[in-house]
């Protein structure tokens, strides 16, 4: 037992001993500064780099093993032009002797000051990188390691002050800056919540303006079970004039079980002049189980406040959420005020009145939305909507609403020129080209673009390459019904459009449509038309068929021209002669008819026209020609017949014109085309016409005394 207690006595001796030498002896007889340059011939031989050491390095041993230097850094590898890959202008780590025996980690304040770091990519792939990768550890290295025994750490703090971090990709034209990087924490790993703070600014070369953030809040890493708490967490960036805040309550996050749950989470994003909020007042995330639950969440601009619900099952493999989505009644006008957004309405009341409420499913590839109840104003519309494939939609809705004025939500119209008449036959092929839709729309009532239409119902069938619409609806005391198909095959795509529109109110219809003033009357029109759209351009090709009863066509004066004729006439027969002179007509002028009739064949932007009709009380009149839209003109020939006498205005006598088919050409602008009356042709018509009834008289006399020759001879 003496014995014992001998070697006892040595052993606690010769570790006195040690421990004497190393914390008295050792740092006077040890100078590190002595391998300076050791160290860096070792780098340079490794690496290829060179190592810089400057000022000189301190050396502790007990109670904490440590060293300090002065600046230190690492040289880019050759072919690199670009400043040291790692720098610091001062460390001081730490990490206490004793605990190390019993497989504690105690390490002091880590000191980092001013470090650098400096990434480039060249534009021929060298990287800062190139000569730094060690030789991995083997599989049974790693193995031992795993087996070995857990080590406790304990970390009292990080103090990194006025770093930088650089990443410069030549190749990709890509370069980052994080400056003035501060990190700041205390002992996350000792079992309580410690402060964090973590700020700085970071330069992308695609952004105009920087990014200045700054994390704050309290913390704890359990390394026994994995597990993160934070608390009082405040996230702020900004960046020109935009600056947003994140304020977490409390977060819980284990690793082990996957779970994590969130709150009293709130978020502001300020954009002038109006700031964008966010509110979760708590939330649970299962990574294990694949789910989320947000029992609550709001966005709220201005006066509107927005509430969402949210379950997602599957968030990592294929994610798929549900809930519901409710607006509150707002004033949309007031919100986009205040957001600097400028659009002005028609009607100043517009958009005061919005609402809504809907359930979803949404995955990352779909949405649809069910019970949906949509509030503009006094539009309601109600009914469901989904949409698949966000690719290629594929659209599928079952909507209803009452009315609706859309003209009161467009901006104003600013007077100016009248537009083209070629657009009149522009067909909208471009909307429909990729769209998969199948579903069916019902309205009360609507107006657009001036056209009051009731009773509405659109159906819409896809299959394969082909869209079916079928409209259905009543406008101006009567209805229209018809069928507009898009096919789409490559690189073509073609619309039929076939209308068919009855007894309506030719003139209320053009009038509110701002199509035209010039025709009223009550009609019914036959539209057939085909647009082709290829890398070649646009076309259309078809026909329009008009009937139209008890109207009038302004812009030219039927009775007029007859006047006119019947006064040259009179003159002709007083020894005048007059040659055919082109007049204008009056913008306002006027045609009443009891019919017009007509087809007209449409091949682009050229109308063409052979049976134009129109029958009035005292005339007929036939034409044929062509209508140019492009050039918006027209050239007309047409005959009128006059097939009653009357009087017409300045006392002129039309009688003599009865039986006459007088030529009239029209031509020049569509709107207030000119025309010529072909008086030599009427004239040749009047002489003919008193040649035949000469024959006739000298025919009915000679009958007359032929029967009294015949009469005398039998008597």
């Amino acid at each position: 037992m003496k014995k014992l207690f001998k070697v006892l006595g040595w052993i606690v001796a010769t570790l006195f001993v040690v421990i004497l030498l190393a914390v008295v002896v050792l740092p006077q007889f040890f100078d590190p500064n002595d391998y300076r340059d050791d160290l860096v011939g070792v780098v340079k031989e490794q690496t290829g780099r060179d190592l810089s050491l400057d000022g000189d390095l301190s050396l502790s041993i007990f109670p904490w093993l440590g060293v300090r230097t002065g600046a230190v850094s690492l040289s880019q590898p050759t072919g690199v032009d670009a400043p040291d890959m790692l720098s610091v202008a001062a460390v001081d780590l730490r990490v206490k002797l004793v605990p190390l025996l019993q497989s504690k980690v105690e390490v002091a304040t880590i000191i980092l000051r001013e470090p650098r770091v400096h990434m480039v990519v060249t534009a021929s792939g060298l990287t800062s990188l190139d000569g730094l990768g060690g030789e991995g550890a083997s599989e049974e290295e790693s193995s031992d390691d795993a087996a070995g025994a857990a080590i406790a750490l304990a970390v009292a703090g990080v103090e990194l002050t006025d770093g930088s971090l650089i990443y410069d990709d030549q190749q990709a034209g890509q370069r980052y800056e994080l400056n003035d990087l501060q990190v700041i924490t205390g002992n996350l790993l000792g079992g309580g919540l410690e402060e964090i703070l973590i700020s700085g600014i970071l330069i992308d070369s695609a952004q105009v303006a920087p990014i200045e953030f700054q994390v704050e809040g309290d913390a704890l890493i359990n390394t026994d079970n994995y597990s993160l708490a934070m608390a009082d967490l405040a996230v702020n960036i900004a960046q020109g004039t935009v600056s947003s805040e994140l304020v977490i309550g409390g977060l819980d996050f284990a690793q082990e079980t996957g779970q994590a749950q969130l709150s009293e989470v709130s978020a502001t994003v300020n954009m002038l002049p109006q700031s964008v909020k966010l509110g979760l007042p708590d939330a649970a995330l299962d990574l294990e189980a694949q789910t989320i639950e947000i029992p609550e969440l709001t966005v709220s601009i201005g006066d509107m406040l927005m509430t969402a619900t949210t379950s997602g099952r599957q968030i990592i493999d294929a994610p798929a959420f549900s809930g519901n989505l409710t607006a509150d009644e707002f004033d949309l006008q007031a919100v986009l005020a205040g957001m600097a957004v400028e659009y002005e309405t028609t009607d100043p009341d517009a958009m005061r009145s919005v609402a809504l409420t809907a359930d979803y499913q949404a995955t990352l590839d779909s949405v649809s939305l069910s019970g949906l109840v949509a509030q503009l104003d006094e539009t309601v519309l109600e009914g469901s909507f989904s949409a698949q494939n966000f690719e290629a939609p594929q659209l599928l809705f079952d909507l209803d609403m009452n009315a609706i004025n859309i003209d009161r939500y467009l901006s104003p119209v600013v007077e100016e020129e009248s537009p083209p008449a070629s657009l009149a036959l522009v067909v909208p092929i471009a909307a429909l080209r990729g769209l998969n839709a199948n579903g069916s729309f019902d309205a009360t009532s609507m107006t657009a673009g001036g056209m009051k239409i009731t009773d509405i119902n659109v159906d819409v069938v896809t299959a394969g390459n082909t869209m079916t619409i079928t409209p259905n609806a009543a406008l101006y005391g009567g209805a229209i019904r018809g069928e507009i198909q898009y096919i789409e095959q490559q690189s073509e795509a073609q619309m039929t459009v076939k209308q068919d529109i009855f007894d309506v109110d030719l003139g209320a219809l053009l009038t509110d449509t701002d199509a035209t003033d010039r025709l009223s009357g009550t009609g019914t029109l036959n539209v057939d038309l085909t647009a082709i759209e290829n890398p070649a351009g646009l076309s259309n090709q078809g026909s329009i068929k008009i009937l139209a009863r008890d109207g009038a066509l302004k812009g030219v004066d039927i009775q007029a021209i007859l006047d006119q004729v019947a006064e040259l006439y009179a003159q002709s027969k007083g020894g005048e002669t007059s040659e055919d002179a082109e007049q204008q007509s009056d913008r306002n002028a006027e045609t009443k008819f009891a019919e017009l009739s007509g087809t007209f064949n449409i091949n682009d932007q050229l109308i063409t026209n052979n049976d134009f009709e129109m029958k009035a009380p005292l005339f007929r009149l036939q034409g044929e020609g062509e209508i140019d839209l492009a050039s918006e003109s027209l050239n007309y020939v047409t005959t009128v017949a006059v097939v009653a006498s009357s009087e017409g205005q300045g006392g002129a006598d039309r009688s003599e014109l009865v039986g006459l088919n007088i030529p009239v050409r029209f031509s020049g602008d569509l709107l207030a085309p000119s025309y010529k009356i072909d008086f030599g042709e009427m004239l040749k018509q009047l002489a003919r016409s008193k040649v035949n009834e000469k024959k006739e008289e000298i025919k009915e006399k000679l009958e007359e005394k032929a029967g009294t020759l015949l009469k005398g001879l039998f008597n």
